[in-house]
């Protein structure tokens, strides 16, 4: 979830703010997190590619992005916008723009 260069009080605010959420809720989107991962591939991505874009974590900086829909976040786990808020804001941006001229 987090690489270890991660700011120590920035990891303690998440797992505050995880530890009051409702516990039903995180298992069953857990669940069907998992249920989707067994029924789909990548390539399930092209379907999906124009509606939804992506910003992940890539936390050994050696992953590769699955589609070009995904931006990814280098140096960072699960919680990119938390941890590196410049660099989600910055590819939130260009995403955006994106958008807004029509591309991809």
């Amino acid at each position: 979830m987090f690489t270890p260069e991660a700011d120590p009080d920035v990891i303690t605010w998440i797992v505050r703010q995880m530890s009051v959420a409702d516990p039903e809720m995180g298992i069953s989107a857990l669940y069907e997190i998992f249920r989707w991962n067994a029924k789909n591939v990548p390539s399930d991505l092209d379907k999906y590619s124009k509606k939804l874009f992506n910003i992940n974590g890539a936390s050994t900086g050696k992953e590769k992005a699955l589609h070009e829909s995904v931006v990814l976040i280098y140096g960072v786990g699960h919680f990119v916008a938390q941890v590196k808020p410049d660099e989600f804001n910055e590819a939130l941006n260009q995403i955006i723009d994106e958008i807004q001229m029509g591309l991809p």
